[in-house]
């Protein structure tokens, strides 16, 4: 499987392009045998050792998808004194098929026939080579069964490299272990189905660790765990690993609902997986390899698109899932690729544990992240029932003094256009007497003056009558914020091109720019026009109140796309909004304006009118302030 998983990411030389020896110095390291290993297919199963060490080997990359009864893997090993070199073994890992070594002796060749260890460790055969550089075979029954453990060290070297390998498996299957029952438990307390999907991606995951590198063999009996019995059922983890993994992340980063590209990807990715699950038994094991190492190249890749995507649509959770993805995809690339600064098999081991590991660690964090982040949601939503619970019971006592107050001044603002006609008529005759008495005086005043006196109190009294007409005004559109309008789905740039239209002679006589910039490719919303234009001219309104009196003035309204949501940004280079004043800007009755602005029930109808169509309104203020009224996109039909 390794070996199919190398060729797959990076294809190794051409056949003409000979593998280095393996120098035997003085030394206890390790050498890993893979980069000097090259490959021949016997399609017959045929050759015997002389014939196949007068024939040329191949890269494995030029022999990828041939078809043999048996294969052999040469490296050549050079021990360049009689004093380097002389307790040199060659290590198989578990496990591997009975195969067969062949070492030079003389003219001739030393067969070795090698069977699992009976304890699950590593084979061990000891290499007595003369000085000088000599080739050695080794005949497998088929490429599948090609070991993990392949290196040559002392025997002291074997004995750490096993010591480090049973240390990093303990610490790999313990971390993993932890992290498994403590997401069951947390799985068992909210019901979340993402917490459910990574539990079983990680367990799979680490099934499949523990029959690749041959950890069953250890409780198991290795005679029946050859790698001919192990091949299929590894193959069936392994896209079970990529179906669970699939999952994971469409529940984690709510893909259906934040990037439909992604999900569907994701969606094919996982269909794939699963219709190879009977190809796994049903095919002949060659192409079921094949087509299984690619699925499982293609996890990290298909899971880092996703968790990419995710984040640009603004995923809150996303960047701990990242993290996990590119630990494990680093750690897969460095067991695939020989790279010249690891040289140690367990090293290369570590390696994909290690990112395996902290993949594992990240996603936890993630799903951590997740739940702190749901739980403020959710923390919020429960102040935002209350608060509405009390603005609904305010809207209802507001509706009643509203109806109250609207009723006396009815007869005010009736009855002054009457008093003004009363006075119309008196005054010829008043004139006409003060012509006859010109020291006539009313309260003081001429006739003149107090017919002009007069006048002015009537105006008064109508400006004052309109403004309690226009504060009712105002209530009645506060208690009636969450009654049912007309919904409709449909554009939102039309109602926001309105407000603005509606608007924007009155901005220019207050003095400050306004600035349109609108997404054209806005997804439909549930909206009801009337309302939605209600709210924009409100916050226009504000807006331009705020930055009236700067040179520079300047009101920016914008439309645009996040993630499941569409926005309506309002903006202004005003001073802003003091952060003590911020958490009462939406409440009914404030107001920063004084007695020269309105009651201070705009925002807190804008804000009904918002909750009312699922969404809210958000406010930024510093050196200025920006209000971001987020709206949610109408689901599909």
């Amino acid at each position: 499987m390794r070996f199919v998983i190398i060729a797959a990411l990076i294809g190794w030389t051409s056949a003409s392009h000979a593998a280095p020896p393996a120098v035997l110095d003085g030394s206890d390291d390790a050498i890993a045998l893979l980069p000097h290993t090259e490959v021949l297919v016997d399609s017959q199963g045929t050759l015997d050792v002389g014939e196949v060490a007068s024939r040329p080997f191949a890269s494995f990359a030029a022999t990828e998808g041939q078809k043999g009864a048996a294969w052999w893997l040469r490296f050549v090993v050079q021990r360049p004194s009689t004093t380097a070199g002389s307790d040199w073994y060659l290590g198989i890992g578990p496990p591997t098929d009975p195969a067969e070594l062949f070492v030079p002796e003389g003219d001739t060749w030393r067969r070795v026939s090698l069977v699992p260890d009976p304890r699950g460790g590593p084979t061990l055969v000891k290499l007595d080579l003369p000085q000088g550089t000599h080739p050695v075979f080794l005949r497998l029954r088929q490429l599948g069964a090609a070991p993990i453990l392949f290196h040559l060290a002392t025997l002291r070297g074997h004995l750490r490299l096993e010591g480090q390998f049973v240390f990093a498996q303990g610490l790999y299957f313990g971390l993993v272990t932890l992290v498994l029952l403590a997401n069951l438990l947390i799985f068992l307390i909210n019901r979340e189905r993402a917490h459910l999907w990574y539990v079983a991606f990680v367990a799979l995951t680490a099934t499949y660790f523990a029959v690749r590198f041959g950890l069953l063999s250890r409780f198991l009996s290795p005679e029946a765990l050859t790698a001919a019995a192990l091949a299929r059922p590894e193959l069936t983890l392994l896209a079970l690993v990529a179906t669970a993994g699939s999952q994971f992340s469409r529940r984690f980063l709510e893909t259906a609902r934040l990037t439909p590209r992604a999900d569907r990807g994701l969606r094919l990715y996982g269909v794939v997986a699963l219709i190879a699950l009977p190809v796994v038994w049903l095919a002949p094991l060659r192409p079921a390899t094949l087509l299984l190492a690619s699925i499982g190249v293609l996890l990290p890749l298909v899971a880092l698109s996703a968790g990419v995507a995710s984040w640009r649509a603004g995923s809150r959770w996303a960047r701990f899932y990242l993290a996990g993805w590119a630990c494990f995809t680093l750690g897969t690339f460095v067991f695939a690729v020989p790279l010249p600064l690891i040289t140690s098999p367990v090293a290369e081991l570590a390696a994909f544990q290690l990112g395996s590991a902290l993949e594992v660690f990240f996603l936890a964090l993630a799903l951590v992240d997740r739940l702190r982040i749901l739980r403020g949601d959710l923390v919020q939503a429960r102040a935002q029932l209350v608060r509405s619970e009390k603005l609904a019971t305010l809207g209802q006592l507001v509706a009643g003094v509203a109806h109250e107050v609207n009723n006396p001044n009815n007869f005010i603002t009736f009855n002054l256009p009457i008093l003004k006609d009363y006075l119309d008529a008196l005054r010829p005759h008043a004139e006409a007497a003060a012509a006859a008495d010109p020291e006539l005086r009313i309260f003081g005043m001429t006739v003149a003056e107090f017919f002009a006196d007069g006048a002015t109190l009537i105006a008064h009294m109508q400006h004052g009558a309109e403004r309690i007409t226009g504060i009712v005004g105002e209530l009645k559109a506060y208690a009636r914020g969450d009654e049912e309008a007309a919904f409709g789905i449909g554009p939102l740039n039309p109602a926001v091109e309105r407000a603005a239209a509606l608007v924007r002679k009155q901005l220019e006589r207050l003095g400050p720019r306004l600035v349109v910039q609108l997404d054209p490719a806005l997804p439909a919303v549930s909206r009801a026009e009337g309302r939605i234009e209600q709210v924009v001219v409100n916050l226009l309104l504000n807006a331009a109140q705020a930055a009236t009196g700067r040179a520079d003035g300047r009101v920016t309204l914008c439309t645009r796309r996040e993630a499941g949501w569409v926005l309506i940004e309002v903006a202004d280079n005003g001073p802003g909004v003091p952060a003590a004043l911020q958490k009462r800007i939406f409440e009914p009755f404030f107001t920063t304006k004084g007695r020269e602005g309105g009651i201070g029930m705009g925002l807190a109808v804008s804000l009904r009118i918002v909750e009312a169509h699922g969404g809210r309104i958000e406010l930024a203020s510093g050196d200025a302030t920006r209000f971001i009224v987020r709206l949610p996109v109408a689901e599909e039909v």
